[in-house]
């Protein structure tokens, strides 16, 4: 399957992109193990779909991803993290097929929930949520805070820290989404996770754009009393115009 030369199909139908979307999610819940088989064209149609293409308009983008919201593509994330989150290489270069696989789905919700409410609406009712501020606390991520990038000359460590950066981004992209769309319930599920303890301590993240990210979520997911929390400093607001401006 030619993802991207389908999606540029002058007459691509609705009814053939879902068919086709649907076709992709059932190969994919089929496989057994995403450790170190590659999802492949499947996976790469369904991030194909989320994103806004000179043939396919916001609205068609939107009305495709409501009905693929109807088969449940949460279920597919929460079975590959199952699998793939918890290696203990999942950041080296050796887990790149694993670390592939659980990154273009994350990267399908990621285009999606700043699009789609229904979709939003998927991860509030399933426990895709709860994987997603849990992995916010995993020590293999939160070590992105304490690690001295101008220290870093080994190149494969710099690739672990990018792998590691590009994964909490889009989670911190995905929260921010639901919260800027008001996903119904999002905003309560999100605080009753302590997803605010969570984003706060990336805040000191050494990267920019992981800081910055994170600041974007915790925007919306503070309320008066920890507005504190944030630190509104002089430097974190020269840091969020000059990401604003980029």
């Amino acid at each position: 399957m030619n993802s991207t030369k389908l999606l540029q199909e002058p007459n691509m139908s609705e009814e053939k992109i879902l068919a086709k979307a649907t076709g992709a999610l059932e190969s994919l819940t089929k496989l057994e193990d995403f450790t170190t088989f590659h999802g492949g064209d499947d996976l790469t149609y369904l991030v194909a779909i989320s994103f806004t293409t000179g043939q396919r308009s916001k609205s068609m983008v939107e009305k495709s991803i409501d009905n693929i919201a109807d088969l449940h593509p949460e279920k597919l994330f929460e079975k590959m993290w199952k699998q793939v989150f918890p290696m203990e290489n999942i950041f080296q270069e050796s887990a790149m097929v694993a670390f592939g696989n659980l990154f273009n789905i994350l990267q399908f919700f990621w285009n999606a929930t700043d699009k789609s409410v229904k979709i939003g609406t998927c991860l509030v009712k399933s426990d895709m949520l709860k994987h997603l501020v849990k992995s916010l606390r995993d020590p293999r991520l939160k070590e992105i805070v304490s690690e001295d990038q101008k220290n870093i000359k080994d190149q494969k460590a710099k690739n672990e820290q990018s792998l590691k950066s590009d994964f909490l981004c889009a989670i911190f992209c995905i929260i921010h989404n639901m919260l800027f769309l008001e996903v119904p319930d999002a905003y309560q599920e999100l605080r009753s996770l302590d997803a605010v303890e969570a984003l706060v301590f990336y805040l000191d993240a050494p990267l920019s754009n992981v800081k910055f990210q994170a600041l974007d979520a915790l925007a919306g997911l503070v309320d008066e009393k920890e507005n504190d929390l944030i630190n509104a400093t002089d430097e974190n607001i020269k840091m969020f115009v000059k990401e604003v401006d980029k």
